[in-house]
């Protein structure tokens, strides 16, 4: 569960739950069984294996190359979550780590006993080829969904995009396409001849097929439907000499059917509403077992909590992101979770507390997406840059730390800009210590309340700029090399919208009303309501939660006429849109001045220079660091806007997701935010073709 961080086995004939293992990150494929095992991966970027019986643990395989954490769809996670569902045969476990092809993918064979590994392919996230309209660019291999044994090969979902065919016995790559060059979408694929994907045949072909009409997204030219294969047919499952369909009732179900099961000679049914039935064939007393996320009374007793010191509810108005340094009284865990718009995440050393404080909360109906647990020291994690607008650290023991100065030299990067604060529970003499120590600290704002020593990161991070237009931003914290700080799809934007502004840590976006006619019919769009967002999580905020903003920005008229494309005043043409002017630079081996390499390939914004970077779509969201000469530099996995959405501002590199009325095969329809990272971080680009 995604929602639980954890895999729970419930008994057949009775529905009472036997065992719940927690992981340190959402589970968010379901798990498979091998002989007497249970193996599933998690977020938090490793595989389990688990004895069926017992639940317990018998051995547990970290697949990621270090313990970084991000924000992944508004919850905490490794950088490389297990998002490539495994598969077993013959006693050896496929799966993948990883999502992102410049942050590196990881495609592994383990032994299902040991978890030792037979093979791993890393080299699959650096690859050079074609993209959407026949542009080239670097992209990689995206591992979204379950993996597939086809014979002899294994086959790697990656999204919208093409499988890529590994041999399963090297791991070495058989065939992979980066998104489609021209404009087909990717999406379903089967192994199947066409008689079996129309549901009239057997499987009995496991030829790789692929059918470049069956998307079904609307598209702002008009609507394809695929003429190949049998409609409906994944609603459907053939047990024994019966054909049951998702879209027909089931006799005693309530809710609209997900999917079905048979198994034991019983019927499972999931409904869109959460439930799961078990249907057999005789005739027992009903039971119903109610999920304490789902019992409304248990919910709202769970509200009924005492209230937080005012030095500490004052700072939970605004909602984010809290880190527990340290277990603190569960009465003030209870406090902190009464307010809204909270994500609570606690880390200790105490692994067998969390292991209790995880199954108390989780009777009293708290979601992971409330209230997660990180087992561990402050070492084992490097948690994400700017997340938390509120820390609160009990004592530096529970989080692995030497002193309260170590504490703090950890924790602080970690606070948000504009208002994140760090409370340090300590002694009057440590205090005097601490605000010695720390009283150059940047945006450091050093006071004493309520026993606790009060570290406030006041305004903007030094260096950054705010970004309301103009096509320039001269961000000076925003530099080669960049890894991935946040990635959502909560905000999305029609493709040729406005640029998004970027304001004290918020972002505002006007995406366009582009569905409200009739398919190949293109007025100009009116602008929708704005919409406004966490720079530093992505998370999506509401109108009180950016009242300054509102107030203080103009009102844009959404009745006004809007153009069909937002270009700088140097692009003359809306359709082909002029390059930016690119300069020299001084060749690193002569010392001599000579034209800049800026390689560029097909991308609708023609590409801008906002000061110190270059941005552009270069067959992915691309961009070209001056100071450095970086050579183009691939965002590869997501689509960024025909309007230039790929913004230096408040110290992060912006692409918002702006993918809507397009249907090319990008992977990895997000947003993100990307953040500077040490040099030695690996970062693959483009020189050109020019000599060195």
């Amino acid at each position: 569960s995604s929602r639980t961080n954890s895999v729970t086995a419930i008994e057949i004939a009775s529905g009472r739950e036997l065992w719940r293992f927690y992981t340190d990150g959402p589970v968010r494929l379901a798990p498979v069984a091998w002989e007497d095992s249970v193996y599933f991966g998690s977020d938090d970027g490793c595989l389990y294996s688990i004895a069926a019986q017992t639940g317990k643990l018998q051995w547990k395989f970290r697949a990621v190359p270090s313990n970084r954490l991000i924000l992944g769809n508004r919850r905490l996670t490794s950088v490389w979550p297990v998002r490539g569902g495994p598969v077993i045969e013959n006693d050896t476990i496929y799966f993948a780590a990883g999502v992102w092809p410049f942050e590196g993918v990881f495609i592994y064979a383990l032994d299902t006993k040991t978890g030792g590994t037979k093979w791993v392919n890393d080299r699959l996230g650096f690859i050079y080829g074609q993209h959407p309209h026949a542009a080239e660019a670097f992209g990689g291999v995206t591992p979204q969904g379950y993996l597939v044994i086809a014979e002899n090969e294994l086959i790697v979902p990656c999204g919208t995009a093409f499988p890529a065919r590994l041999n399963k016995e090297t791991g070495e790559l058989i065939e992979f396409q980066l998104p489609k060059p021209g404009r087909s979408p990717g999406g379903w694929f089967t192994t199947a001849g066409k008689a079996a994907r129309r549901g009239e045949a057997p499987l009995e072909k496991t030829e790789l097929q692929f059918d470049r009409d069956v998307n079904s997204a609307r598209h702002e030219n008009g609507q394809n439907y695929g003429p190949d294969g049998k409609r409906g047919l994944r609603r459907q499952i053939q047990a024994g000499d019966k054909q049951l369909a998702y879209d027909k009732p089931v006799p005693g179900v309530t809710g609209t059917i997900h999917s079905l099961l048979v198994a034991a000679n019983r019927l499972f049914v999931v409904t869109l509403e959460g439930s799961i039935y078990c249907l057999g064939p005789e005739k027992i007393e009903q039971r119903t077992y109610v999920s304490p996320l789902t019992d409304r009374a248990i919910r709202e007793q769970a509200q009924t909590a005492t209230s937080t010191p005012a030095l500490i509810s004052d700072r939970l108005a605004a909602g984010g992101y809290v880190l527990l340094a340290g277990i603190p009284d569960e009465t003030l865990i209870d406090g902190i979770l009464a307010h809204k718009d909270l994500q609570v995440v606690t880390l200790d050393t105490n692994s067998d507390r969390i292991d209790a404080l995880r199954k108390a909360y989780h009777a009293k109906g708290r979601a992971a997406s409330e209230l997660s647990f990180l087992p561990g020291t402050l070492a084992d994690f490097a948690l994400p840059t700017y997340f938390a607008q509120l820390i609160i650290a009990v004592d530096p023991k529970q989080s692995g730390s030497d002193s309260c100065s170590q504490l703090v030299a950890k924790l602080y990067p970690s606070l948000r800009p504009y208002g994140g604060c760090l409370l340090v529970n300590c002694t009057e003499q440590t205090h005097a210590r601490l605000a010695e120590e720390f009283k150059n600290l940047s945006q450091a704002r050093i006071s004493r309340k309520d026993g606790y020593t009060v570290f406030e990161k006041v305004g903007a991070l030094p260096g950054s700029s705010n970004y309301t237009g103009g096509w320039s931003s001269p961000d000076e914290l925003v530099k080669a090399p960049v890894g991935v700080l946040w990635y959502d799809d909560s905000i999305g934007n029609f493709k040729r919208a406005p640029q998004p502004q970027f304001v004290d840590g918020v972002m505002i976006s006007h995406s366009k009303y582009w569905q409200g006619y009739p398919a190949g019919i293109r007025p100009p769009y009116k602008l929708l309501a704005p919409q406004f967002s966490d720079v530093y999580t992505g998370r999506k905020l509401d109108e009180t939660q950016a009242k300054t903003l509102v107030a203080e920005l103009p009102t844009l008229d959404r009745d006004q006429k809007q153009p069909s494309q937002y270009r700088p005043p140097y692009q003359k043409n809306d359709w082909s849109p002029a390059p930016p002017v690119i300069g020299e630079r001084t060749n690193p081996l002569t010392g001599q001045s000579e034209p800049r390499a800026f390689p560029k390939s097909y991308g609708c914004d023609g590409g801008v220079d906002y000061s110190y970077l270059y941005t552009m779509r270069s067959g992915t969201a691309a961009f070209y660091d001056k100071r450095v000469e970086s050579g183009t530099i691939h965002i590869s996995g997501p689509r960024s806007g025909c309007t230039n959405s790929i913004v230096p501002a408040n110290g992060l590199l912006n692409v918002p997701y702006y993918f809507q009325g397009c249907t090319c095969s990008y992977p990895l329809p997000v947003g993100l935010s990307l953040i500077s990272l040490p040099e030695t971080h690996e970062q693959w680009m483009v020189w050109g073709k020019s000599e060195v």
